[in-house]
């Protein structure tokens, strides 16, 4: 039995040796494979590629960037260059230079006096990850050759023009600053983007989503934006179509525009005609303005002629020669002076105003309140005439003029010790009326007439 149990021992300790050795140089083995593969499969940092062309005619330009960050630089002369940095990694020397040369050939295209500049190097890609353990870009270029690169990234971009051009920019989700300014046109196509430029002497034309533009001074503009914001300090005629965006000018000739649920803010401008929809606008000296307004503000420091409709919209106005309402509904006005209001068909409107220095008209209202602080002695009429109405005047003490009307049920609130010469005929519930004060002159005259209307005098 001893004997047998010495051939078990021996027999079991030349299993575990072998067995050890055959483990342990498992590992062995497929780190072995995993350097013969890593020779394989180089790995390429950082490159830098430059291309550019001389040019001896102005040029139109066009950029195209995608997803990655640029800087547009001044030229040295009459030329055009671009150069670009990137990190590739996991290729061989043979697919880093399929990359190289794809890159190089789309850098920049020339056709005839048109010069394309782009990033974008091939026709499309996928792009595969289970989070940092794990990822793959699978590209299609442009030549049809196709790329798997573990990693790639632009780490620069830098774009050298002449000022003297045309420039066509379309560009998604990245920043692109201009430092110098542009003598020519500038189109722009952007999404998810910044881009600011010093100034354009030509036309501009922006069609933008997501995005925010700083453009400080162009001709004329046409603007589309959604979700956007657009700022500038001068531009000539602007037509502009807006969504859920800011559009903030200092100074513009003219503005045309139509905006959904947004902020339109101008200081100066001769003409703006406006369509807007759930938006603030803030405009400051304006010579002639016409609005279509529903729930929204409109702030006019200053206008000459102001022509208003909508519905539920409120509106502080400065300092205006005129204002017109046909139609309006549900609608507050606040005006400091004012030399001429008139109103048609309008309902449930509130007018109160600082200063009046000619005349108001409100015809066929309803349910509308009209409230002036002062009266100027030189006003020339005030005529209102509609249903369930409240008229307070404070009027220039020196005023003479002749009060006037056919009201039914009325309420007067004020000292007929203040006028002479009364007619105060009574029918029932219907009441007409002639109030003379001061000397007869029928060049100024208050006519007031309608159903259930409240009028309350003071004389200043």
């Amino acid at each position: 039995m001893k004997k047998e149990t010495k051939t078990l021992s021996f027999k079991t300790l030349l299993i575990c040796i072998l067995s050890l050795t055959l483990f342990t140089g498992l590992p062995y083995q497929s780190r072995a494979a995993a350097d013969t593969k890593a020779k394989k499969k180089e790995v390429y940092n950082t490159e830098t590629l430059k291309a550019e062309l001389s040019l001896d005619f102005r040029p139109n330009v066009e950029i195209e960037l995608f997803e990655h960050d640029a800087i547009i630089r001044p030229a040295k002369g009459n030329r055009i260059a671009i150069e670009v940095s990137y990190i590739a990694e996991g290729l061989d020397e043979k697919d880093a230079q399929m990359l190289k040369k794809a890159m190089k050939a789309n850098l920049i295209e020339k056709t005839g006096q048109n010069i394309k500049l782009s990033n974008r190097f091939y026709e499309h890609y996928s792009q595969f990850s289970l989070g940092p353990l794990w990822g793959k870009i699978y590209m299609h270029l442009k030549n049809g050759e196709k790329l798997s690169i573990d990693k790639f990234k632009f780490t620069k971009i830098e774009i050298f023009l002449p000022r003297d051009m045309d420039l066509t920019i379309n560009s998604k989700y990245n920043s692109l600053r201009q430092k110098q300014s542009v003598n020519g046109n500038l189109t722009i196509t952007g999404y998810d983007m910044e881009y600011s430029v010093p100034s354009i002497t030509g036309n501009l034309k922006v069609d933008g989503k997501y995005s925010s533009f700083y453009i400080p001074e162009a001709g004329d503009a046409k603007v589309k934006l959604y979700e956007c914001k657009f700022r500038s300090d001068k531009l000539g005629k602007t037509e502009a179509s807006n969504k859920y965006s800011e559009l903030h000018v200092n100074e513009m000739e003219e503005l045309t525009v139509t905006a959904y649920e947004g902020e339109i803010e101008a200081n100066s401008l001769t003409d703006a005609n406006i369509n807007a929809k759930y938006c603030e606008i803030d405009l400051g000296d304006c010579k002639n303005i016409t609005a279509e307004l529903y729930e929204g503000h409109l702030n006019i420091e200053k206008a000459n002629h102001v022509k208003i409709n909508g519905k539920y919209f409120e509106s502080r106005m400065g300092t205006l020669t005129t204002l017109e309402m046909t139609d309006g509904y549900e609608n507050d006005f606040s005006i400091k002076q004012i030399d001429q209001l008139s109103s048609k068909n309008s309902k449930y409107c509130l007018f109160n105003i600082g200063t009046l220095a000619k005349s108001v008209s409100l015809i066929n209202s309803y349910e509308d309140d009209l409230s002036i602080d002062r009266v100027k002695a030189s006003f020339s009429a005030i005529e209102t005439n509609g249903k369930y109405m409240v008229i307070k005047l404070g009027i220039a003490s020196t005023a003479n003029y002749l009060l006037e009307g056919e009201i039914q049920y009325y309420n007067f609130e004020f000292e007929q010790s203040d006028f002479s010469n009364i007619v105060h005929k009574e029918h029932g519930n219907k009441l007409k009326y002639k109030y003379q004060r001061g000397a007869d002159n029928n060049s100024k005259r208050i006519s007031i007439s309608g159903y259930e209307i409240d009028v309350i005098i003071n004389h200043l």
